[in-house]
């Protein structure tokens, strides 16, 4: 893994830890949603970066990529 990756991956195990911590005391519906939200978004940045890290290009990425591409090749 590359020192990019390990960072990006410190950074979202801090996300999730305060993550858990804002939402874990409150017990209302929103805020287990909240919680909950938190988590899925994490664990899809984590998926990310293992696709990343096998030298695949996670699947919404691709239309950035792509749109990026366009751009740089469109004649001036």
């Amino acid at each position: 893994m590359t020192d990019y990756l390990y960072e990006a991956a410190a950074l979202l195990r801090k996300a999730s830890e305060m993550n858990e911590k804002k939402n874990h005391d409150d017990s209302y519906h929103s805020t287990r949603a909240a919680l909950i939200e938190g988590r899925e978004r994490i664990a899809m940045k984590f998926a990310q970066l293992a696709a990343i890290e096998r030298g695949l290009i996670p699947a919404d990425m691709v239309g950035d990529l792509l749109t990026q591409l366009a751009r740089s090749e469109a004649p001036r």
